[in-house]
């Protein structure tokens, strides 16, 4: 088995300062700049999820035990920034939703957990997620210097999905370049 080759986070995608930029609601990947990483072409699927469906957040009576539901929350859930309250209210009550179906689905062999992402680069910042300033610096005051990437919170997804996580539930996951939320 070939080892891995280490990567810097540090370096391992675009820093900022950004580009100002704007586009309306709900905004392209495609005309960023940078253009944020999806992972079509980094991300390598592990196989852990084969076999297995995704079902959409009405799915509830055709779920049998070993099913899961994911949730994405935010670190705005935990650490709230001024501009983006409707956001913050918006992650946090989907946290207490994950916290509260996991103790009602637990028993049924169901689990339930939470992704709550830091900084990402994503159209939300350009559409009216980031104030052109905020934009500028987005992500700068991660441990990490950088916003993240779509790509980076795949495998999290993943873990989460996959049967080897059975004993997870009622848990958020936070991936927010190490500035400690969650």
């Amino acid at each position: 088995m070939a080892s891995e080759k280490l990567a810097d986070p540090t370096s391992q995608y675009p820093k900022p300062p950004f580009k100002e930029q704007s586009q309306p609601w709900p905004g392209l990947a495609s005309k960023m700049d940078p253009r944020p990483d999806h992972g079509e072409k980094t991300y390598k699927g592990s196989g852990r999820l084969q076999g297995r469906k995704a079902l959409i957040k009405a799915a509830l009576p055709h779920l049998k035990p070993g099913a899961v539901i994911i949730g994405t929350a935010s670190e705005q859930a935990y650490d709230p920034s001024p501009d983006l309250y409707d956001y913050a209210q918006t992650k946090a009550a989907t946290m207490n939703y994950v916290k509260s179906l996991a103790k009602q689905l637990g028993p049924k062999g169901i689990r339930v957990n939470g992704v709550a992402p830091g900084p990402i680069w994503t159209p939300l910042q350009v559409s009216g997620g980031a104030t052109m300033e905020k934009l500028k610096k987005f992500g700068g005051q991660t441990p990490l210097g950088r916003p993240g990437q779509p790509a980076e919170l795949a495998s999290i997804y993943v873990q989460l999905a996959a049967s080897d996580a059975s004993y997870a539930n009622g848990n958020i996951y936070g991936a927010a370049g190490g500035s400690g939320q969650p």
